[in-house]
């Protein structure tokens, strides 16, 4: 059986909105400059607590743990205001559970902040697995989430893929043993996904349907 593990920042959800804003009150906080988007961008992929340490500038004396707790404040308040799905990420979602493909969301995103943003874009999918930032589990490209979530869908991983928009998700999937299918929508451009040896790169939700019907493994 087919199953996919979708990242979430990036790849269903534009984050980066509301997570500039949690980064710039962090920093506003400690009297440092603002970061742009597009940095925020750049500084995305690793979890939130690698994030804050790179927002923070390079000759402040900040204690990143520190720093990690007031993002978090800032972000609980935040993170729920600008975040929005990508165009045709719904449609593909529903499209998936349609057809019963068993379908599972890892990412490194805390749990609790995942949790919140699955519930709220997605409160009718069955999602078999939402496996985010949590003391148990180690943050991709550990292949160990991915893993735990193609458990829950009971699906071998050589037939699980994952749509994600990081090299992170590459050296991921790489480590599980799973294809990966990258998205050019997201935080990282089409080049840097093949450069990290990703062959198949969508340039909008419908292909993902359409890639999937091409491998004759719908039902």
């Amino acid at each position: 059986m087919l199953g996919v593990i979708f990242d979430l920042d990036g790849t269903l959800l534009n984050t980066v909105p509301d997570l500039t804003t949690a980064a710039n009150a962090m920093l506003a906080h400690y009297g440092a400059r603002p970061v742009s988007e597009r940095q925020v961008m750049d500084y995305l992929g690793h979890g939130l607590s690698v994030l804050v340490k790179r927002a923070l500038p390079a000759e402040a004396m900040i204690d990143p743990i520190e720093a990690l707790d007031v993002f978090n404040t800032q972000y609980a308040q935040v993170y729920r205001n600008q975040t929005h799905p990508y165009p045709g990420i719904i449609a593909l979602v529903n499209e998936l559970v349609a057809r019963r493909i068993p379908v599972s969301v890892v990412s490194n995103k805390a749990q609790l902040f995942l949790d919140g943003l699955v519930a709220l874009h997605f409160p009718d999918t069955p999602f078999m697995a939402v496996i985010g930032e949590r003391t148990d589990l180690p943050r991709k490209p550990d292949p160990m989430g991915l893993l735990r979530a193609a458990q829950a869908m009971n699906t071998d991983p050589n037939s699980t893929i994952l749509v994600g928009d990081t090299e992170v998700d590459a050296q991921a999937a790489t480590n599980a043993g799973m294809r990966m299918v990258g998205v050019d929508w997201g935080f990282r451009p089409a080049s840097a996904l093949r450069e990290a040896g990703v062959k198949t790169i969508l340039a909008s939700p419908q292909e993902m349907l359409e890639l999937m019907n091409d491998y004759a493994i719908m039902e």
